[in-house]
């Protein structure tokens, strides 16, 4: 199991993996990518009180719609990674309370969790993305988490079956309102890069 080779023989298992954190980067990378292609941030900007954008469009001199498309395009880049920061910032704490790991072994873990998460969901490419499935991605994302979850953390981090479906939805909703918080920055640096691009 990769990561019980991870705890025993350390940050690539004994030269079997990739470093955990570096493959989770590799990873948002791709995801990176799929998000800047498709964009799809457009209705949570326009959602965006009117007093809120004035300033931004007003500095950046162009077109609502242009200043929209810009923003939503540095939504697309800066989602991901900032949202992956905080997802392993959130979740970490709960992960190595559960297993009493030290902290470098439990973030070690962390990552490799979301490692597990993250992979199905770049191997479906831009799919989740696209609008005709963004309404089910959530819930897809979150049923992934849960049984990735599960596929790794028995006897680390739960006991039971039932210990850990609960503790892995306990961390759905901790990793949404890491989502939600997340999502400050990520609309604020946004709309400052297309402020200053136009």
């Amino acid at each position: 199991m990769a990561l019980e080779a991870y705890l025993k023989a350390g940050p690539t298992g004994g030269g079997r993996y990739k470093r955990p954190l570096g493959f989770y980067i590799a990873l948002c990378g791709v995801l990176t990518f799929y998000m800047f292609l498709l964009g799809g941030f457009k209705g949570l900007i326009e959602a965006q009180p009117e007093g809120l954008l004035a300033p931004w469009l007003e500095r950046a001199g162009s077109s609502r719609e242009a200043f929209v498309n810009d923003v939503d395009g540095w939504m697309s880049l800066l989602a991901t990674p900032i949202l992956s920061l905080f997802y392993a910032g959130i979740s970490a704490p709960f992960l190595i309370w559960w297993s009493g790991l030290d902290r470098r072994k439990g973030l070690r873990a962390t990552f490799v969790l979301l490692n597990v998460w993250t992979i199905p969901i770049v191997l479906l490419g831009p799919l989740p993305f696209l609008p005709l499935f963004q309404g089910y991605a959530g819930l897809f994302f979150q049923l992934v988490f849960v049984i990735s979850f599960l596929r790794v953390g028995e006897g680390l981090w739960f006991q039971t079956w039932l210990g850990g479906i609960a503790k892995g939805l306990l961390l759905c909703v901790v990793l949404l309102i890491g989502a939600v918080v997340g999502m400050q920055p990520v609309l604020y640096l946004s709309l400052a890069g297309a402020s200053l691009a136009g």
